[in-house]
């Protein structure tokens, strides 16, 4: 996504379907997100299950336990754990989030900030977008995940924005709380990007994160002089939430009955989704409650003695046993729907927001405030009343969940898909008054395709914000970065996916394949995304994914600066699913900067089936790799033979002009001896664009073993001795 050319922006923010280069690709409708968590093999006998713990003393985590203190015990078993590890956020305080990937999915923190329309009041409601706001710039964790949710009578929850790590999306999505039009909205597959955050802040809200300072930025000083007055202006957000349907009042009883099972029946839904989601799940509630006297009857002491005088005299047609003792059916529901959200590991951390303190010094006991304290005290979470800062009142939560100790064991026989097991973890010789959180069960998977929308959709999204390569798909991932017309670069991104494991499980005359990429910088913003969706028809096909397989070629616009692309790519009907990442440094271009693409091998024509992304607008640029009226497609996977010379061809930005020389090594990747290879540099053409320039050349043969390695590429310049490196992995045979 570049925010300097928004108009481009909206070019690849399509969920569109692709365009073949070549006739035989059959190209239908888009289709649902979907994926199966890393490390994963798509159809198993047994299932690896993840179990993170927290530790704590006294509200402080405890460390130094290792794997002799922990005991799982699943139906009534002992496990043999499988691995074990120590996630401490304190020690990886500063890294960049696209560093973080090696940190566990499961032991990530994921927030979903839930608001309830319904049973708030309005003025609550934007003190509550305040406080969450804060909460995100000044207590979160760089690797924590974050999501927004609503929810109102005539809707339902809905999740605004899924879990990610982009913070401005973030802040986009609590301003609006999803309340954009739909000209402002961007179509993301995966639902992580709202809409262009410098285009919309300033109508609302005003407010933006300076990510690199940590610190909130006035993108309009001239509206206020103050932080408090003007980047939290109540006026901005009640104008937002005028037409959200915000509710307040007391409603008749039955009302409120029917008003609670229709929560109740909408979170359940929406707990059951975010099973799907690895790792615990802290929902942060924004509410005022509802009445608790549905639950368990009514609280008025003076009532309650004038309906146990009634039946004292015999009068117990009198009585109202809802009244007295709580309706069953609604108790039942709510209970219910709490057990969900046990089962699916979420906790719900409730926010009182009649109780948060204003101007006036309010703090009276609310009438919901004991339905808020039994949703969060079921679920492990807690109750948050009086609290201007919430990042003040989640401060022990979040220190409490700050180490993981992460176990892993092996379940077999797990019985059918969808049935619950419970886990038990005990604690073996840790300090006395230890409490133990832990996940308290797991479900047995379930096919993929028996899977919702939004159950897929929540997967696929895991495994993007994760960005750790796996899977059943044998895929590799090329990204190049070329000089586009702007200061940034076109990044033709370049997936290869091997033929016999798109076939490998299928049944059926065509295979719907999907296919994700996120371009996620070091801050963990999403900067260009796009999401393609392709049906290969076998009767046509088959021949070309029998001799290779399928090249998908696709386009992210990115500024210059560090990235990481990260292609998902899918057999939809079977589930099978590969992740690749791809790190690449987008140069500036200018005249004084030097640069060089990874070298390019490229393959004969007609090896591939090849579909090429396209644009819904005129304004898509040309295949940057054109000689004459050929596309030129390099390998993303080059297969080099030992002692044979291969012609390579070298993308080059403002090279010396006086002369080059250069060398080229490969790095295996175990970590053994690099082998010196001979690189000739036979011709050079200037291109079209101004400072870009192509070298044919070849690398000489060097006896490297068979094996897999990084071949690096080095130019110097005659006069100037300047030099440019790239790189790319290849496999030796």
């Amino acid at each position: 996504m570049r925010q300097s050319q928004p108009s481009r922006n909206r070019r690849s923010r399509r969920w569109r379907p692709v365009a073949s280069l070549l006739p035989i690709v059959s190209i239908l409708i888009p289709l649902a997100a979907a994926a199966q968590p890393d490390g994963y093999a798509d159809v198993t006998d047994v299932v690896v299950v993840e179990v993170p713990v927290h530790v704590t003393r006294n509200g402080e985590p405890v460390r130094g336990l290792g794997e002799r203190n922990f005991e799982i015990v699943v139906d009534r078993k002992k496990q043999k754990l499988l691995d074990f590890e120590v996630i401490d956020l304190a020690a990886i305080e500063g890294l960049p989030t696209t560093g973080q990937q090696a940190l566990p999915v499961v032991a990530r923190r994921h927030f979903l900030l839930l608001f309830d329309l319904s049973f708030a009041r309005p003025a609550g409601i934007v003190r509550s977008q305040i406080a969450a706001r804060r909460l995100v710039l000044d207590g979160l964790h760089p690797t924590d995940l974050v999501g927004v949710a609503v929810y109102s009578e005539a809707t339902g929850a809905s999740v605004v924005l899924g879990f990610t790590s982009d913070r401005r999306q973030i802040d986009l999505a609590l301003a609006t709380l999803g309340n954009l039009k739909p000209s402002e909205r961007v179509r993301d597959p995966l639902g992580i990007v709202l809409a262009d955050h410098r285009q919309l802040m300033e109508l609302y809200g005003g407010f933006a994160y300076d990510l690199e300072n940590s610190t909130p930025k006035d993108e309009n000083p001239e509206r206020s002089a103050g932080y408090e007055t003007t980047l939290f202006s109540e006026s901005d957000y009640l104008r937002n939430l005028k037409d959200m349907g915000a509710m307040s009042g007391i409603a008749a009883r039955s009302q409120v009955r029917n008003q609670i099972l229709a929560l109740s029946s909408s979170f359940t839904e929406l707990a059951d989704h975010l099973a799907e989601v690895d790792g615990r799940k802290h929902v942060v509630y924004f509410s005022e409650g509802f009445d608790s006297a549905s639950l368990v009857g009514t609280d008025d002491t003076q009532r309650i003695g004038q309906l146990n005088d009634e039946g004292a005299d015999g009068q117990l047609w009198r009585i109202d046993s809802d009244e007295r003792f709580g309706d069953v059916g609604t108790r039942q529901g709510v209970f219910e729907m709490l057990d969900h959200f046990k089962r699916c590991d979420c906790t719900i951390q409730a926010v009182d927001t009649r109780g948060v303190r204003d101007d006036s010094g309010f703090d009276r006991r609310a009438a919901g405030e004991d339905s808020l304290f039994i949703m969060a005290n079921e679920t492990g979470g807690e109750l948050f009343r009086n609290y201007n800062d919430l990042s003040q009142a989640m401060e022990s939560m979040l220190e409490r969940t700050s180490l993981t100790y992460l176990l892993s064991f092996q379940a077999e026989n797990v019985g059918e898909p969808g049935e619950y097991h419970p886990i038990r973890v005990k604690l073996k010789g840790g300090p006395k008054g230890a409490r133990l959180v832990h996940r308290p069960g797991f479900y047995a998977p379930k096919p993929y395709m028996a899977l919702s929308a939004e159950e897929r959709r929540f997967r696929t999204l895991e495994l993007m914000m994760e960005g750790r390569e796996g899977g059943a798909l044998d895929a590799s991932l090329l990204a190049l970065p070329f000089k586009a017309s702007g200061s940034g670069a076109d990044v033709l991104t370049l997936l290869e996916i091997e033929g016999y494991s798109l076939l490998r499980g299928h049944r059926g005359p065509v295979i719907p394949t999907e296919v994700f990429a996120y371009a996620i910088d070091e801050q963990g913003r999403v900067a260009d995304f796009l999401g393609q969706a392709v049906e290969l028809d076998l009767e046509k096909v088959r021949p070309a994914l029998d001799s290779r397989g399928f090249k998908f070629l696709g386009r992210l616009q990115l500024d210059p600066g560090s990235y990481e692309v990260r292609v998902l790519v899918r057999n939809v009907l079977t589930g099978a699913t590969g992740v690749r990442v791809a790190r690449i440094e987008v140069p500036a271009f200018g005249e004084n900067d030097s640069a060089l693409l990874p070298p390019l091998f490229i393959e004969p024509e007609g090896t591939w089936l090849i579909g090429e992304s396209q644009a819904e607008d005129a304004g898509d640029p040309a295949y940057p790799l054109t000689v004459g009226r050929r596309n030129l497609v390099p390998s993303a996977r080059p297969f080099l033979k030992s002692n044979a010379a291969v012609p390579v061809l070298l993308v080059g930005y403002n090279l010396d002009p006086e002369g080059l020389s250069g060398v080229c090594r490969l790095v295996p990747v175990d970590g053994g001896e690099a082998v010196q290879m001979e690189l000739k540099v036979q011709s050079r053409a200037q291109t079209e664009t101004a400072g870009v320039e192509r070298l044919a050349a070849t690398i000489g043969p060097g006896g490297a073993p068979p094996g897999e390695y990084r071949l690096e590429v080095i130019l110097r310049g005659s006069e100037s001795g300047r030099t440019v490196t790239s790189a790319i992995p290849v496999r030796i045979y």
